[in-house]
């Protein structure tokens, strides 16, 4: 039984795997778009995402590199009308996005997403096996939720920080002569198997965020979960990825306040 929230302050969700580097090419993206460019009209050039991977041992890092011999691989977006929704492509990165575009776009559930992008990357592993690319060979998956959360009170909302973390003090005393400008904050927790072992990782950051339309200042918190699958396959990952949002929603709401939990309509059972 999850937490869940009548109207949460999600303003992006992403949920992707990378894999083994493929010969995906700018020839391929043409070829797949083609079948794609239905539901994803729209299409764009991206920098490519270097590769991060969760280590764990006696030095524990997250260990991000790209190594590319010859011609920069390139990143694709092919995004929905609306702009609300868009998958992203490299030769080694598989991700679907939906992003909140105007303050009335209401968060569409992460069932109705996580299904999307199975389908999705059905097709992209039919795609590559048909091209004679070859199976996914995936090392990682990560779910990311972006929110931008407002304070009841008025001005600075990271005044209020105490109203939304509960790892905040509420009681933190003011500096005289130093108003209180903002705050930035990350930690980060093990995801652990059965036996204990870890397998990936929880981000949670806090930082200032802007909201264009409202014109509000807002506090944004990020969750990334990534993790490495039991198994390279596209199954072992879809179990994964479902085990990294149950990680995000748990930690959502064990970090935050009572408080903005009436505020976003807690219940008890997620849909």
């Amino acid at each position: 039984m999850l937490p869940d929230f009548d109207q949460p302050p999600v303003t992006e969700v992403i949920i992707g795997i990378q894999n083994a580097t493929t010969q995906f090419s700018n020839v391929h993206a043409g070829m797949f778009y083609e079948r794609m460019k239905k539901r994803f009209p729209k299409v764009s050039e991206q920098d490519p995402l270097a590769a991060i991977f969760e280590t764990f041992g006696p030095n524990p890092v997250q260990s991000g590199f790209h190594l590319q011999f010859g011609r920069t691989p390139t990143r694709y977006w092919f995004v929905t009308e609306d702009d609300c929704e868009l998958i992203q492509i490299q030769n080694d990165r598989f991700l679907h996005n939906w992003r909140q575009t105007q303050a009335s776009d209401k968060y569409p559930r992460f069932k109705k997403l996580f299904s999307e992008f199975v389908l999705e990357l059905d097709a992209w592993q039919k795609f590559l096996q048909d091209q004679n690319i070859g199976d996914l060979s995936i090392n990682q998956v990560e779910v990311t939720y972006i929110n931008h959360i407002y304070t009841e009170g008025e001005g600075n909302p990271y005044a209020y920080l105490g109203d939304v973390f509960r790892f905040w003090a509420k009681d933190m005393p003011p500096q005289e002569g130093f108003p209180f400008d903002n705050a930035t904050g990350s930690v980060r927790f093990l995801l652990q198997d059965e036996e204990g072992a870890p397998y990936g990782r929880l981000h949670a950051e806090f930082l200032p965020a802007f909201h264009n339309e409202t014109q509000r200042a807002a506090i944004q918190f990020q969750l990334t979960a990534r993790a490495k699958p039991k198994q390279d396959t596209v199954d072992a990952a879809r179990a994964t990825i479902e085990k990294c949002h149950e990680a995000i929603v748990k930690s959502f709401a064990g970090l935050t306040t009572a408080k903005m939990h009436e505020l976003w309509g807690l219940k008890n059972v997620s849909d």
